[in-house]
């Protein structure tokens, strides 16, 4: 019995510490809905990630920083672009997480990555409409411009 307690006192120290995984302080962030720290947690963990890790880690900074600086966003967005190959779904849930932050601009410059990688997928189609429905709903011209662009119709 001894021997369990010691070693999950120690444990509970060194979480109590801060010496506990990022990435689930960043998730536990981002669900209480503290992105700032979110996003710090996350990047920490990205310091040794790699391969599918870092491109899971990165997509949940771009969902924090998405309502704390979406400029960084999109440029996080800009570089997984370049340098993975994403999914529809990893651009879906960024600009689904832009366009609930009210980010309507920044989530058109994500869809236009995600049209470039998959121009005939029906779900960004849908996605285009959802966005393009938000910013009108929101008044903003200039996300529905870029969004006419993506071949965003509007509710006439």
């Amino acid at each position: 019995m001894r021997r369990l307690l010691l070693p999950s006192l120690l444990l509970a120290s060194l979480a109590a510490c801060g010496g506990g995984d990022p990435a689930q302080a960043g998730h536990d962030a981002y669900g209480s809905g503290d992105y700032a720290s979110a996003a710090a947690s996350f990047r920490e963990a990205l310091g040794g990630a790699q391969g599918d890790q870092r491109i899971d880690l990165t997509l949940e900074l771009c969902k924090s920083l998405a309502h704390t600086d979406p400029a960084a966003c999109v440029a996080e967005m800009r570089t997984l672009d370049g340098a993975a190959d994403l999914r529809v779904s990893d651009y879906n849930v960024v600009v689904a997480e832009l366009n609930s932050a009210r980010e309507y601009m920044p989530a058109v410059d994500v869809l236009r990555m995600a049209k470039a990688a998959y121009p005939e997928d029906d779900k960004l189609d849908a996605l285009i409409q959802k966005v393009g429905d938000a910013a009108a709903s929101a008044g903003d011209s200039d996300a529905l411009k870029a969004l006419s662009g993506l071949g965003y119709v509007g509710n006439d």
